[in-house]
């Protein structure tokens, strides 16, 4: 019998129209807090907060950067910034960092061939005939 396999499983669900739980989270978030400070702050205030999370709270929900949400990658940008790294250098007897040529004249040998028998062509196509 043969079984089916999944598609499109890497869509999320809908939750209201064509907006995924996740966005509708993100958007309801700041809805929310452009609503408080409308009834909190002057109508200057109100109006740069309105743009700023605003233009914030719609770019987190719909933009995608190859196929990865925008809180994502500006998650795994800062954190490159943020975590600390360290590169290490283990000095070896005798290595002074500058590779050096070589002064002899020899000329590199070529690796020999190994020669393949008849009995060897008949083995191998027996092992692939299986």
């Amino acid at each position: 019998m043969q079984e089916s396999v999944p598609q499109f499983i890497d869509r999320e669900q809908k939750l209201l129209g064509p907006l995924t739980v996740k966005q509708t989270v993100v958007l309801g978030a700041t809805a929310l807090i452009i609503a408080i400070s409308y009834f909190l702050l002057n109508f200057f205030v109100f109006s740069i907060i309105l743009i700023v999370v605003g233009s914030i709270g719609i770019a987190v929900a719909f933009i995608k950067i190859n196929d990865q949400p925008l809180y994502k990658v500006s998650a795994s940008f800062l954190g490159y910034f943020v975590k600390p790294r360290s590169y290490l250098w283990q000095h070896e007897e005798g290595d002074t960092g500058i590779t050096q040529k070589q002064t002899t004249t020899e000329q590199p040998q070529a690796p020999a061939e190994k020669q393949i028998s008849g009995e060897d062509i008949k083995n191998l196509a027996e092992f692939l005939d299986k």
